[in-house]
């Protein structure tokens, strides 16, 4: 049996979120709705907090994105590879950190 590289509350978050989708779709139930969808936002946000190191242009700094930089931060791709506009810790700059996945290579 092939093991997962996927943290299992990413299903748990992706499950929550479509069992939401559902319940909007076959009641009317709004309220339920959002809490499901708020918790399987949150459970696939700290599934991914783990994965990802940015680098600074500015001092090189390497760090962590918290909970709130990571659902807040725009993210991208370009030629020289993955991105998020983020606030660096050291130096306090608003830069386009580059990304580097602290776990595994990236596969394109």
């Amino acid at each position: 049996m092939l093991k997962s590289k996927v943290d299992p509350r990413a299903y748990a978050g992706g499950l929550l979120a479509a069992i939401a989708v559902l319940g909007l779709i076959i009641n009317d139930l709004w309220p339920l709705w959002l809490a499901l969808l708020a918790v399987g936002m949150v459970l696939f946000t700290i599934s991914m907090l783990g994965h990802y190191e940015y680098q600074c242009l500015k001092c090189q700094g390497v760090y962590k994105l918290g909970a709130m930089g990571a659902l807040a931060s725009k993210h991208g791709r370009d030629k020289d590879g993955k991105w998020a506009i983020s606030r660096c810790p050291h130096c306090g700059t608003v830069t386009k950190a580059k990304e580097s996945r602290s776990n595994e290579s990236e596969k394109v």
